[in-house]
């Protein structure tokens, strides 16, 4: 009796060891395989490399490295495909600016009857298709951000000041502030498209209404004016490219103002609404807050 219950209980203790051993074998297997993910998603994927083993360990090791190969062909065609793009952009730019620099010149030496115009009409084109290289260069992924944290509200306030001067009639009331981080010039530059479009809505007289507040993870930015609003149909697409608004009719706008902003606020990770408030356009930036990056002292 007495060696039947030391042979169970060696039984049980040689159990508890075997357990103990694969319990610790599949944790470090386990944490080997969070390791690499771990490597692979901060940008190391030089370590991956097919287990020869025969258990499910190795099976989902395998098929985690298969997966990350395939991410890093997608990647590698994907910036292929984004520097051909870029190059196609600048050597499009190139052959545009330089005979349209070429036609200014001439109109400028010869003084003809017309010249003014035809100046003026140089320079609206050269605009559009800044406007339109910088749009298509955005949706290339050619520009490299640079982000780093920024209060909205001085932000805001400095755009604001580089445009008052051609719209003194139109005052800015900035409410709030939370701190964002961002690429503080093309940021700007989005805020800038937007007041611009508000100002040429508001006949040279007015108010921009910006409210900056934080709900839960979200920063939001609200930029209300008191033009009027716009046709309920155009909200449906008024950041498409090429859409002009009733108002803008005699801008000499083609449409691509808000789309850049739209383009921007995307590569900030945002969403944009737009809607008519009581005395105009609504316009809502919803800036998701991301975790680790937004304290600053």
């Amino acid at each position: 009796m007495i060696y039947a219950i030391v042979m169970i209980a060696a039984a049980c203790a040689a159990g508890l060891v075997v357990f103990w051993i694969m319990r610790n074998k599949h944790e470090k297997q386990m944490r080997a395989i969070e390791a690499q993910l771990e490597a692979f998603l901060g940008g190391d994927d030089a370590n991956t490399a097919f287990s020869l083993e025969d258990d499910d360990y190795s099976a989902l090791k395998n098929y985690i490295v298969e997966l990350e190969e395939k991410l890093v062909l997608q990647k590698d065609l994907l910036e292929k495909k984004t520097n051909e793009t870029a190059e196609f952009i600048a050597s499009i730019s190139h052959q545009l600016k330089t005979p349209l620099a070429g036609i200014k010149l001439y109109c400028e030496m010869d003084h003809a009857p017309h010249y003014a115009k035809q100046l003026e009409l140089i320079e609206q084109m050269e605009h559009h298709i800044k406007s339109l290289l910088t749009l298509e260069k955005f949706r290339a992924d050619a520009y490299i951000l640079e982000f780093d944290r920024h209060r909205l509200k001085a932000l805001i306030e400095d755009t604001w000041n580089k445009l008052h001067p051609m719209y003194s009639g139109i005052r800015l009331v900035v409410q709030g502030d939370e701190p964002l981080r961002c690429d503080r010039y093309w940021l700007g530059e989005a805020f800038l498209n937007i007041f611009k479009n508000s100002c040429e809505s508001m006949d040279g007289a007015g108010t921009i209404s910006v409210n900056i507040f934080k709900e839960q993870s979200s920063i939001f930015v609200e930029i209300e004016d008191s033009g009027g609003g716009v046709n309920e149909s155009d909200l449906t697409h008024i950041f498409t490219r090429f859409t002009r608004l009733r108002k803008e009719s005699n801008s000499g706008g083609v449409g691509l103002g808000l789309a850049i902003t739209k383009a921007i606020a995307e590569k900030h990770h945002a969403t944009m609404i737009a809607v008519n408030a009581a005395s105009g356009l609504k316009i809502t930036f919803c800036f998701p807050i991301i975790s680790g990056h937004l304290t600053i002292s």
